[in-house]
C-alpha cells in the first residue's frame, strides 16, 4: 500500500512540475509580447516625431531657398534620402491620421525639392551637388592626401641619397653578419655535434653536471674545443666591429623610414591624386581650403536659417 501511494506521489509531482513549466513558458511568451509591443509604440512614437520634424523641414527650406538656393536643395534632397531609407510612408502606420499625415509630408517635400530644381540654373544644382560630395568625402580625402603628397615630395628628393647609401649599407651589414655570426653559428654546429655523438651520461657529479660520457674520445674533445673557441671569435668579433657595421646606418635608417611611409601610402596616393587631379602638398592644402570658404559663402551663418533634420 506505501509503494502505491509513492508512485501516486510521484505522477501528481510530475503533473504540477508539467504544469509549473507550461506557466512559466505562457508568462515568458506574454513578457515577450508585452516588450515587442511597448517597441512598436516607441518606434512608431518616434516615426511620428520624424514625420513632424520633415514638414517643419519642408517649410523653412522654401524659405531659405530665397537667400541660399543650394544649400535648400542640397539639404532638400538629404531629407528625401532619409525618407527613402527609412522607408517612411503611408504603410509605415496603422492609423489613418499619421498616414495622412506623413503623405501630406512626402507631398510636400518632394514638390518642393521639384519647384527649386525648376526655379534654379544650372549652376545651383551643380553647386548643390559639389557641395554635398565635398562636405561627405572631399574635405576628408584633400585632408588625407596632404601628407601623402608632402611624403612623396619629400621621398623624391633624397631618393637619390638613398640610392647610393643602401647598397653601401647592405654590403656592410652582410659583411658584419658573416664575420660575427658565422664563427658563433659553425661553433653552435660543432659543439652540437660533439652532443650528439658523446652518446648518454654515465655518471653525473654532485652539481648534477655530467663528467662520464657513454662515448669519449679525441675527436669530441677536438669538436667542443673548437666549438667554444668559435663561440668566443664570433662574440669578440660581433663587440669589436658592432660600430664598424653600423657605419652607414645613422644616415640610412631615415631615408628608409621615407621610403617605407610613400609605399605604406602608395595605393590611396595614386587613387587620390588621380581622382583630384593633384600631386602638389600646397596645392591640395590650397584647394581644400577654398572649397572650405566656398562651403561657408554658400551656407547660412544665422542659426535660425540652418536646416536639421
Amino acid at each position: 500500500m506505501a509503494r502505491g501511494t509513492d508512485w501516486l506521489n510521484l505522477a501528481s509531482n510530475v503533473q504540477q512540475n508539467r504544469q509549473l513549466a507550461a506557466l512559466q513558458e505562457q508568462q515568458e511568451q506574454q513578457m515577450m509580447m508585452s516588450m515587442m509591443q511597448e517597441m512598436n509604440r516607441q518606434n512608431i512614437i518616434e516615426m511620428r516625431k520624424m514625420v513632424i520634424n520633415l514638414d517643419q523641414f519642408a517649410d523653412r527650406a522654401v524659405a531659405v531657398s530665397n537667400s541660399y538656393p543650394a544649400y535648400a536643395l542640397m539639404m532638400t534632397r538629404i531629407a528625401i534620402e532619409s525618407i527613402d531609407s527609412a522607408g517612411l510612408d503611408a504603410d509605415t502606420f496603422e492609423e489613418i491620421t499619421d498616414m495622412e499625415r506623413v503623405s501630406q509630408m512626402n507631398t510636400k517635400i518632394r514638390g518642393n525639392e521639384a519647384n527649386m530644381i525648376s526655379s534654379a540654373s544650372q549652376d545651383i544644382i551643380s553647386s548643390a551637388h559639389q557641395m554635398r560630395v565635398f562636405i561627405e568625402e572631399g574635405e576628408d580625402e584633400l585632408e588625407a592626401l596632404a601628407p601623402m603628397c608632402a611624403a612623396n615630395e619629400d621621398w623624391a628628393e633624397h631618393a637619390d641619397e638613398f640610392a647610393e647609401v643602401d647598397p653601401l649599407h647592405q654590403e656592410r651589414k652582410g659583411k658584419y653578419n658573416l664575420y660575427s655570426f658565422g664563427p658563433f653559428i659553425i661553433g653552435l654546429i660543432l659543439m652540437g655535434a660533439a652532443f650528439g655523438m658523446s652518446g648518454e651520461c654515465l655518471v653525473y657529479g654532485a652539481d648534477d653536471l655530467c663528467e662520464t660520457y657513454e662515448n669519449e674520445s679525441f675527436t669530441i674533445d677536438a669538436l667542443n674545443g673548437v666549438g667554444a673557441l668559435l663561440l668566443l671569435i664570433g662574440v669578440i668579433l660581433g663587440l669589436v666591429l658592432f660600430p664598424w657595421g653600423r657605419k652607414y646606418l645613422k644616415q640610412w635608417a631615415p631615408l628608409n623610414a621615407k621610403k617605407e611611409l610613400v609605399e605604406e601610402v602608395k595605393g590611396s596616393y595614386t587613387h587620390l591624386s588621380q581622382k583630384y587631379g593633384m600631386t602638389s602638398s600646397q596645392d591640395v592644402n590650397d584647394r581644400r581650403q577654398q572649397m572650405i570658404s566656398w562651403v561657408v559663402k554658400m551656407t547660412p551663418t544665422d542659426p535660425t536659417m540652418k536646416l536639421e533634420m
